[in-house]
Formats: structure tokens, sequence, C-alpha cells
């Protein structure tokens, strides 16, 4: 019974790792600027460099989904 449950484990683990990175994915590539939600159209460029860096919307995809 342990063994069963530990494989079942051990076989949902990359399940979840491939549907975290699906969904990352698709969140990051869908049009729209979430920042420009966020703060709206009155915000000025340097807030909005500020949050992206903030929410390190400014790194690279490959550093944003490891991190």
């Amino acid at each position: 019974m342990l063994t069963y449950v530990l494989r079942r484990i051990l076989m949902a683990l990359p399940v979840l790792v491939g549907v975290s990175a699906l969904s990352f994915s698709l969140l990051h590539f869908v049009p729209g600027d979430p920042v420009d939600i966020m703060l709206g159209d009155q915000a000025s460029a340097a807030d909005k460099t500020a949050l992206r860096r903030e929410l390190g919307l400014d790194q690279p995809f490959s550093v944003q989904i490891a991190g």
C-alpha cells in the first residue's frame, strides 16, 4: 500500500510541474500588460518601470519561470 501511494505521488509531481509551466507560459504570452492594468493609463513611465522591476517583469522569461 505504501509503495502504491509513493508511486502515485511521484507520478503526480511531473504533472503538477507541467501544468504550472503551461499556465505560466499562457499567462505570460496573453496580450496586455499587467502593469498597465494595475496602475491605469494615468501612471507615469517611471512608476510603471518601478513596478515592473519590483514584480520581476523586467527579467527574461527563463528567469521569471525559474524564480
